[in-house]
C-alpha cells in the first residue's frame, strides 16, 4: 500500500493562487477611476440598483447637504438632520446654461425642500433618483401654496404628479401655429364676389 501525500498538488496551487492575485492586481492598477470627474459629491453603491448621493447645495442662505438613496432623502445641516423621508416627487427649477445654478425641489407629500445646488449634479440626480422627476421651468412656482393646498386637499402622490403634468401640457399647448381659417369658408366667400 502506498502513502498518499497530505498536499497532493501544493506547488500547484501555490502557483494558480499567486497567478491570480497578480492578474488580480494587475486590473487595479489598470483600472481609472470612473468617478474622476465629479468633485462636488461622493458616490457610495451599495447595491447595484441603487447609488448613494452627497449632493452640497444651500437652503436660503444656510449650508445644507441632502443624502439621496433611491427615493430616500436625508437633509442635513451642519450634522444636523433636517428631514429624513422618503421623497414623492423631485423637480428643477431654472435649469439654464446661463446660470451656474439652479433649484432642486423634493417633495415629501407634506412639505416643499427648495435647495439651490450647481447645474452640473441635475444629470446625477436624474438617474439616480427613484421617484418621478420633473423640469418646470426658469421661472420658480409657488411652492408654499402648493402646498398648502396639498395639507388641505390631502393630496396623494397622483395629484403631484397631475399638476406637474398639467404645467408640461400648458407650456406646450402656447406654441399653436397661426390660425388658418378652413377652406370652405374661403371658397364661400369667392363664390359671393
Amino acid at each position: 500500500m502506498e502513502a498518499t501525500p497530505k498536499n497532493k498538488y501544493p506547488t500547484t496551487c501555490k502557483r494558480n493562487i499567486y497567478m491570480y492575485f497578480s492578474f488580480y492586481i494587475l486590473l487595479l492598477t489598470q483600472i481609472e477611476n470612473p468617478f474622476r470627474n465629479f468633485k462636488n459629491f461622493t458616490i457610495i453603491t451599495h447595491c447595484p440598483r441603487q447609488m448613494s448621493l452627497k449632493i452640497p447645495g444651500t437652503i436660503g442662505a444656510k449650508p445644507v447637504s441632502a443624502h439621496l438613496e433611491g427615493n430616500r432623502l436625508t437633509l442635513t445641516h451642519k450634522n444636523k438632520i433636517l428631514f429624513q423621508g422618503s421623497v414623492w416627487v423631485i423637480c428643477f427649477q431654472r435649469v439654464s446654461k446661463k446660470l451656474k445654478t439652479c433649484d432642486v425641489v423634493y417633495i415629501d407629500g407634506r412639505k416643499c425642500y427648495v435647495q439651490t445646488i450647481e447645474r452640473s449634479q441635475v444629470e446625477t440626480i436624474q438617474d439616480s433618483a427613484q421617484c418621478p422627476v420633473y423640469h418646470v421651468g426658469l421661472d420658480p412656482l409657488p411652492w408654499k401654496s402648493f402646498c398648502s393646498s396639498a395639507a388641505t386637499y390631502k393630496w396623494q402622490v397622483a395629484d403631484w404628479q397631475h399638476l406637474f403634468e398639467a404645467e408640461t401640457e400648458s407650456d406646450s399647448s402656447d406654441d399653436d401655429d397661426e390660425w388658418v381659417p378652413d377652406a370652405e369658408v374661403e371658397s364661400d366667400d369667392e363664390m359671393s364676389d
